[in-house]
């Protein structure tokens, strides 16, 4: 009986034994340790420590950059006001540029121009997205203001003696202005000196050009 026993219990291990081998092994746990994973992060982890340890400096070209400082600085210093302007077709001609021939960017060329009353003056967008118009309160008494459009060519007739204002509204902060004067005598530089003018650079062109209005008081 005893016999009988063990021989049925060791029957059922070896089945049981014989059912696990023949089980679909696919559904064990594939999480198992990848070494060449390891190896890969481990690297990677590395090489960035290293970096940060170790930062490369930008290369920068000293030289290059005092030249272009310097340009700058001279290009600053050296601003001076455009007074010559063409005469065509019975007009004075008055172009509207981004850069000028003095390298001045968003400028009127001229930017300050004496006349006789009667006299006409073009405005010519050289470039696009300029216009030309008075600045509010920058005319002689009884004279009238004026607005022009966008990318169109523009003539004005100026008949009231004294000092007329004028700027691209589109870039009047950039310093886009012009002084146009009409006459020997203007009797008006008081209320050009009164004038607000927007933007550092528009203030320092405008003083530049109450220089030059003030010689022409002068003489």
């Amino acid at each position: 009986m005893t016999r009988v026993v063990v021989l049925t219990i060791f029957t059922l291990i070896i089945i049981a034994v014989l059912n696990l081998r023949g089980s679909d092994t696919s559904k064990i746990s594939k999480n198992y340790f990848n070494i060449d994973e390891y190896e890969k992060n481990y690297l990677a982890e590395k090489n960035l420590q290293e970096e940060l340890a170790n930062p490369v400096e930008e290369e920068h070209d000293h030289e290059k950059m005092m030249a272009e400082m310097e340009a700058e600085e001279k290009e600053e210093s050296s601003f001076i006001v455009t007074t010559e302007a063409e005469f065509k077709d019975g007009s004075y001609q008055v172009k509207m540029l981004n850069k000028g021939a003095n390298g001045e960017k968003m400028v009127f060329e001229p930017m300050f121009l004496k006349i006789k009353p009667g006299d006409k003056v073009t405005f010519i967008p050289a470039d696009k997205g300029h216009m030309s118009q008075t600045i509010s309160g920058g005319v002689p008494e009884g004279a009238s203001e004026f607005a022009s459009k966008v990318n169109e060519a523009y003539t004005q007739t100026f008949t009231s003696a004294g000092v007329h204002a004028i700027k691209c509204k589109p870039h009047f902060t950039m310093g886009m202005i012009a002084m146009i004067v009409v006459g020997d005598d203007p009797k008006n530089i008081s209320q050009m000196e009164d004038l607000p003018v927007k933007g550092n650079k528009g203030k320092k062109r405008w003083e530049a050009m109450l220089g030059e209005l003030r010689q022409l008081g002068q003489q």
